[in-house]
């Protein structure tokens, strides 16, 4: 009885759709996307990418992932926000030093 019912309080805060995907009650974010980011990066990184998000709906989505493994493909365990800013940071989006010279002439118009 004890199990049965921390598997039901898993489940607080959680729509279930037939055929969709279970969605948190307060946002629209699937429930088997923030236990993937949350695995990958962490609950203090998926709050920073989410945050309308508390952090015992993370840690509910974790718990619900376990109970009930996702069908199909998995979710990405990084978020493209989280990848953007570790890409920033490594300089790959460094201005460059001597801009090329682009003028109207640059450009045509081609029919199709």
């Amino acid at each position: 009885m004890k199990r049965y019912r921390a598997l039901r309080d898993i489940r607080t805060g959680i729509v279930e759709q037939p055929g969709g995907e279970p969605m948190f009650k307060s946002v629209a974010v699937p429930v088997y996307l923030i236990a993937a980011l949350a695995e990958g990066q962490g609950v203090a990184s998926t709050l920073a990418d989410y945050p309308n998000l508390k952090r015992k709906q993370v840690e509910r989505a974790l718990d619900y992932a376990r109970a009930y493994p996702k069908k199909g493909r998995p979710y990405p365990v990084r978020s493209l926000k989280s990848a953007v800013a570790e890409l920033a940071a490594a300089g790959v989006f460094a201005p460059l030093e001597d801009p090329p010279e682009i003028g109207p002439d640059d450009f045509r118009l081609t029919a199709t």
